[in-house]
């Protein structure tokens, strides 16, 4: 079923896709104010599952669907940009490496539960050393290309996710009544 999902959206257009996971976001927005105002211990809960099972499909694509074969190393960062001038398929997989992290930054910080100014620092560097890992693994493997432009792209990703967290918290905090005060 993901290998289907990944198929699917990797087909369509940059923007169907952009304009997607933009609605997708603003519903996870609603539902986490929301949430957070009424059952903050539960969504958190929800979204630390969320993000493990985030984080096996993210193995399951990038290590474990993979068939030892070609690979190699590349460490200029945004090659990706140089690369699409003769192979356009560069941009398309850089954007579908942000869209992989998206939503694990989007759902990391509210299962981290720290406060604003600690859970997007602490999601970004779980998840940019995650990255990394499934790099390594894939040029240790002989799974693919262990790109830099991998981590900058699943990095930007999971920054977009954390940004729109963000956002959910302060709607959150403008909808609780004034002079109560939530967990951290």
């Amino acid at each position: 079923m993901v290998d289907s999902v990944c198929l699917l959206l990797y087909g369509k257009s940059f923007g169907l896709v952009a304009v997607a996971f933009a609605v997708a976001a603003a519903l996870w927005t609603a539902v986490g104010s929301v949430m957070m105002k009424n059952h903050r211990k539960a969504w958190r809960a929800i979204n630390a599952l969320i993000a493990f099972a985030l984080a096996l499909i993210v193995i399951k694509i990038t290590l474990t669907s993979r068939e030892k074969g070609d690979y190699g190393l590349s460490l200029i960062p945004f090659d990706s940009f140089i690369r699409s001038k003769q192979e356009p398929e560069a941009l398309r997989s850089f954007f579908f490496n942000m869209v992989l992290f998206f939503p694990l930054g989007l759902t990391c910080p509210y299962a981290f539960g720290y406060s604003p100014k600690r859970a997007v620092p602490v999601a970004m560097a779980v998840l940019t050393v995650f990255s990394v890992i499934v790099e390594i693994c894939q040029f240790a493997f002989g799974l693919g290309l262990c790109e830099t432009d991998d981590v900058i792209a699943n990095a930007l990703g999971a920054a977009l996710g954390a940004c729109i967290w963000l956002l959910s918290e302060r709607i959150s905090s403008a909808l609780k009544p004034c002079g109560k005060r939530s967990e951290p």
